[in-house]
């Protein structure tokens, strides 16, 4: 018993690596469709408040451009960060699928059942392999700053040329992100 409560325990250890963020449901793309999504990535921003630079305040949207002082995002409305105000920031470019890679670790870990004996090392083996590719597979899509430069974000902003001038902000549109997924009814 003793034995499952530590192998439960490092299972969690593993688990509790991943990245975390907060896109809504369906809004990260896929990675082969980076370059066709006409949409910014998801950004969460921590902003400190002037005068007080002790306290903060996270926004959460689309990343929709970035120029010289300002940081632009959308969630219900667009707002306009300054630079000088940003404390860190945290981009996700795309849907990583992590879960996909450790779903697969843990059905190769099932098949070492056929090794007898020696599934005592192969099993462990199989999950710490696999839940480590799927730790790294959840980081692949992360930016963070300060970490990185805020030019690294720039590629992944719906306007990453900067904010066009001349153009009424109040008619961008967010991502319909909450649209019901409809499956293709066949005519047989």
């Amino acid at each position: 018993m003793q034995n499952l409560k530590n192998f439960l325990s490092l299972l969690l250890f593993f688990l509790c690596g991943c990245a975390s963020f907060h896109a809504p449901y369906n809004w990260l793309t896929m990675p082969e469709k980076v370059a066709e999504d006409p949409y910014g990535g998801w950004i969460e921003v921590t902003e400190c408040i002037p005068p007080e630079a002790a306290k903060t305040e996270i926004k959460r949207g689309e990343l929709i451009a970035i120029d010289k002082d300002t940081l632009y995002l959308s969630d219900d409305a667009l707002r306009a960060i300054p630079l000088s105000n940003l404390r860190s920031a945290r981009l996700v470019k795309y849907y990583s699928n992590e879960g996909a890679v450790g779903a697969l670790a843990f059905l190769g870990s099932l098949s070492t059942v056929s090794n007898g004996f020696y599934l005592i090392f192969t099993f462990p083996v199989w999950l710490a392999g696999g839940n480590i590719a799927a730790i790294s597979r959840s980081f692949d899509p992360v930016i963070d700053y300060p970490g990185e430069k805020l030019s690294e974000f720039i590629p992944y902003a719906r306007f990453p040329q900067g904010m066009p001038a001349g153009i009424d902000r109040n008619l961008l549109k967010p991502k319909n992100h909450f649209r019901p997924v409809v499956a293709e009814k066949s005519t047989d």
